[in-house]
């Protein structure tokens, strides 16, 4: 996208600001004969400037065409690489290991680190979905908590980075707070306030009883 503004900004810029023939021949009239060593003003022609804006306008084509055709596939399958064609496909069990991260500005990521080394980042940037999953997850962050999910079972080391930002971000956000808190495993580290411990010591006296209370207080407080 940035390539292509530069070339439409480049292409706007050349028949905005460069002079015309007649732009440089009305300066010419107005102006008193050049001084020694002074170069006269030169004016791109109508056809110079048609040839560079066509050719910039390829250049913006190719551009998205690359664009479009180099991503990156995720599926409950694995992860794959396209430009123009396959070019790699890791399935989820050749994941070493994978890191949950949270930036202060754009939200959560997730990286899978593959055996190769290479590395795979589902959650940035720009993503596009099918019907067919839109049936199935509300978001993509829904999807990656069933990737977390085999990947857990494919005892797959987990990272979690920066999880009060996580939660700081995410807390007050109803549709992904429960996808979120999953990823991060909030609920296994600060379980939640009205969870209770079930009381299952039988009675006895009364002192006994009071003692069990006490020391289940001080065990959640914990």
């Amino acid at each position: 996208y940035g390539v292509a503004l530069s070339l439409f900004m480049g292409i706007l810029a050349l028949w905005y600001f460069a002079p015309s023939e007649a732009e440089v021949q009305a300066q010419s009239r107005r102006s008193l004969a050049p001084t020694l060593g002074q170069k006269e003003p030169h004016a791109m022609t109508t056809a110079t400037k048609l040839l560079i804006s066509g050719a910039m306008l390829v250049c913006v084509i190719l551009t998205g065409a690359v664009a479009l055709n180099s991503y990156r596939l995720v599926t409950p399958h694995g992860v794959s690489t396209y430009f123009f064609a396959e070019t790699s496909r890791y399935e989820w069990k050749q994941v070493s290991a994978y890191t949950i991260d949270c930036d202060s500005e754009d939200g959560l990521s997730i990286t899978f680190t593959m055996r190769n080394g290479k590395k795979h980042e589902i959650l940035q940037g720009v993503n596009s979905a099918t019907q067919a999953f839109r049936d199935n997850y509300t978001s993509v962050t829904h999807f990656a908590t069933d990737i977390d999910d085999k990947l857990v079972e494919l005892q797959v080391p987990r990272n979690v980075r920066h999880l009060e930002r996580a939660v700081k971000f995410y807390k007050n956000y109803d549709g992904l707070w429960p996808y979120v808190s999953h990823l991060i495993g909030y609920n296994e580290l600060l379980p939640e306030q009205d969870e209770t411990v079930a009381d299952t010591t039988p009675e006895t006296n009364a002192v006994d009883t009071e003692a069990v209370t006490e020391a289940l207080d001080t065990g959640a407080s914990s």
